[in-house]
C-alpha cells in the first residue's frame, strides 16, 4: 500500500475491519466478468493468508473460496478475486508474477 495524493491507499480487502463493502465490490467484480488482485498472500506461511494492511487471516474455511481453492501449490501466493471463471465472485490463489486488474480501497 502506499499514498496518492496524500490519501493512504492499498489492495482491497474482504470481510475486515477495515474493508471497503465486500459484497457490492464482488457483484461489481462479476458484473464487468475480470479477474482483480485484493490485498492478501501467504508469502510468510504458505496456507496462511493474511490481508496486506489490516493483517487479519482469511480462513480457508471462509464461503469467499473457490470450489477447491486455495491450491496447495507454493508458488500461488497471492490472492485475486475471480469474477471470469465461476458462476460468481471467488477467491483463489494465483502467482504473484501474474498481469492482472486490481482494485484499490482508501485506507483508514
Amino acid at each position: 500500500y502506499g499514498q496518492i495524493l496524500n490519501v493512504e491507499a492499498g489492495l482491497a480487502e474482504l470481510d475486515t475491519s477495515s474493508s471497503c463493502n465486500s459484497n457490492e465490490l464482488l457483484d461489481t467484480i462479476f458484473q464487468i466478468r475480470r479477474i482483480f488482485w485484493v490485498g492478501g498472500n501467504d508469502i510468510f506461511s504458505e496456507g496462511t493468508w493474511v490481508w496486506q494492511h489490516s493483517q487479519e487471516n482469511l480462513p480457508l474455511s471462509s464461503s469467499r473460496w473457490g470450489d477447491d481453492r486455495p491450491t496447495s501449490q507454493t508458488d500461488m501466493n497471492c490472492l485475486v478475486a475471480d469474477g471470469y471463471y465461476y458462476d460468481d465472485t471467488y477467491l483463489t490463489d494465483q502467482p504473484c508474477s501474474e498481469e492482472r486488474y486490481f482494485v484499490c480501497q482508501i485506507l483508514n
